[in-house]
This record gives C-alpha cells, structure tokens and sequence, in this order.
C-alpha cells in the first residue's frame, strides 16, 4: 500500500536562504558556500572581507537616498555620535 504525504508549504519569503547543509553560490568568486558556515553567504572569510572592502571602497553602493518610511520598522535602531557623551 502507497502512502501519501502532504506537500510541503512553500517557503516564506522571509525565509533566510537554503536549509542548513545545502550550499549556495558565494557572491564574490561564485565558489560553493556552505549557509551553515560563519562567513556565510561568503565561501571564505577571505571573500567575506573582500565584499566589505568593497562597501568601504564605494564600489557598493546604496541605490537612493534614504527616506522616512525606511525608518518606521520599530527595530530600527539609529545611532548617533552625542558630542556631550564624548570623553577626551
């Protein structure tokens, strides 16, 4: 006799990723990247600071300007540089 099992729900989009174990594509050099790994999406800790020495270089950049909407989230934190909290 043959069971039959309910599919699986499709992901939410929420969802971050593939399930732990399966690889993905590191976006620097496009090598295997395990997602349970710490440097993950990056297949190195090598490519994970060659994607942050990108953002500092200007390479990446963020594509408008930021708006007030971006800031409704309420765990969005801001923080700001306090001139009075500074100590010399």
């Amino acid at each position: 006799m043959h069971t039959m099992t309910a599919p699986e729900p499709p992901r939410e989009p929420s969802d971050q990723g593939p399930a732990p174990g399966r690889d993905v594509r590191c976006p620097i050099c496009a090598g295997p990247a395990p997602v349970d790994a710490d440097h993950t999406p990056f297949c190195s800790e090598r490519c994970k600071l060659a994607d942050l020495g990108n953002w500092f270089s200007g390479r990446y950049v963020i594509s408008r300007e930021a708006s007030l909407e971006d800031f409704d989230d309420p765990d969005t934190t801001i923080v700001r540089d306090d001139p009075d909290e500074r100590k010399d």
